[in-house]
């Protein structure tokens, strides 16, 4: 039986769907103002934070039975843009083959800078003091949606079903403000140090099927959320999207990391989630694409000013990115 609702608490609008066993349920509301963002900023260690950042725009995939879930959250996004939780994150899973750290990054995106960043260095004299770089300044974020379960199951319903501690747009407001931040830091710490006691990914060269993504497979209910944007001080574009879908026997996720720098680069991190009902395991595909700005145009792309002002650029322009690294693993929820 399949379970559709829609609610919504002080502007955060909630909406749910219910099939096979799977609990699926988005969250979208405005943008955090300004002393919200200052405020998740410094919690996050970061040295900047995108000038759109939907805090509550949240999505989250749940089995009750396994007590195993799948969130796409903002703020786990942008805790990736950090140097150093990167490098304490990494794992290359093709040489590890099994790990049971279910939340790591497959990337660390290189350092990037502007068109003529090159030139203010050299411009740059003994009275300018330069600031050692802590995080990635342009968001291009390595993540690949975070694995929950038990406590951190619970901890999320909270959030999502009680709702406890938002209030109108921002969930930093009142007196919460200083304990809500601590708790959720204290919580991205958690969910990306411990290692799973119950769960465990393998490396696999299993592909998605795409033949079952066609419209001769219908789509029974479908979400897009928005993480978080930036125009980068008019030095290009980043953004951080999901976009998802349930279908009959299956459901799939679609979580895009992108990075536009005019006249220098093209970067695409792209992590897919498909998982068919009769299986014991998510299939996580993640693609790594990027290129320079010279070689994507000499090979044909037409950086056009309708392409640049088009919301759904980064699709337009994906098939003229190289691909630089493309690794698969299965996220075992229930040993067979």
């Amino acid at each position: 039986m399949n379970i559709i609702s829609h609610k919504t608490y002080n502007d955060v609008n909630i909406d749910e769907y219910e099939q096979n066993g799977w609990k699926f349920i988005f969250t979208k509301s405005g943008m955090y103002n300004t002393t919200d963002l200052a405020m998740l900023q410094d919690a996050l260690t970061l040295q900047a934070i995108p000038d759109i950042t939907n805090g509550n725009n949240c999505g989250l995939i749940y089995n009750k039975q396994f007590n195993f879930g799948i969130l796409v959250d903002p703020k786990d996004a942008l805790y990736l843009c950090n140097y150093q939780a990167r490098a304490s994150n990494y794992i290359d899973i093709k040489k590890e083959l099994k790990t049971n750290k279910l939340n790591y990054i497959s990337v660390i995106p290189e350092q990037a800078q502007i068109k003529y960043a090159n030139i203010w260095n050299q411009k740059q004299n003994a009275d300018i003091k330069v600031l050692n770089k802590t995080s990635d300044t342009f968001y291009s974020s390595p993540y690949k949606g975070t694995i929950v379960d038990g406590d951190q199951i619970n901890y999320q319903f909270q959030r999502f079903e009680q709702l406890t501690g938002i209030k109108g747009k921002s969930i930093f407001e009142q007196q919460l403000n200083e304990n809500v931040i601590k708790n959720e830091v204290d919580y991205l710490n958690q969910v990306y140090n411990i290692k799973s006691k119950t769960y465990h990914c393998e490396y696999t060269e299993e592909e998605i099927p795409l033949n079952n993504l066609t419209p001769d497979n219908p789509i029974k209910w479908a979400y897009h959320i928005t993480l978080f944007e930036d125009e980068l001080g008019d030095n290009g574009f980043s953004n951080c999207e999901y976009r998802f879908r349930i279908m009959g026997d299956c459901f799939f996720g679609l979580i895009r990391s992108y990075l536009r720098i005019d006249d220098v680069l093209i970067r695409i991190l792209d992590t897919r989630i498909y998982h068919q009902f009769n299986w014991n395991y998510v299939l996580r595909d993640f693609t790594h694409r990027e290129d320079s700005w010279t070689n994507i145009e000499k090979n044909g792309f037409n950086f056009s000013p309708q392409w640049l002002t088009d919301e759904n650029q980064s699709f337009h322009i994906q098939n003229s990115v190289p691909i630089l690294l493309h690794v698969n693993d299965k996220i075992y929820f229930n040993a067979a």
